[in-house]
């Protein structure tokens, strides 16, 4: 069993669509894809590093205003 398999199973315990609603969701949601925006993964790769690269520089000591670190 697949876990479209388990999911389908899992729907038809809670709720049975008629076929023509059904059609009309698979012909709305998954027969119909969206083009992507062709600077799309440029777009998603410039944000995925900086992200990255943030998340992977070394956390800096805080520095008190005299340059020192003391009480205050």
């Amino acid at each position: 069993m697949n876990l479209d398999d388990a999911l389908r199973q899992w729907a038809a315990q809670e709720v049975e669509l008629p076929a023509p609603v059904t059609d009309d969701i698979f012909r709305r949601i998954v027969a119909a894809p969206q083009p992507l925006d062709p600077r799309w993964w440029s777009s998603f790769s410039g944000r995925l590093a900086a992200t990255v690269v943030a998340s992977t520089r070394p956390r800096v000591p805080a520095r008190w205003p005299s340059g020192s670190p003391g009480l205050v």
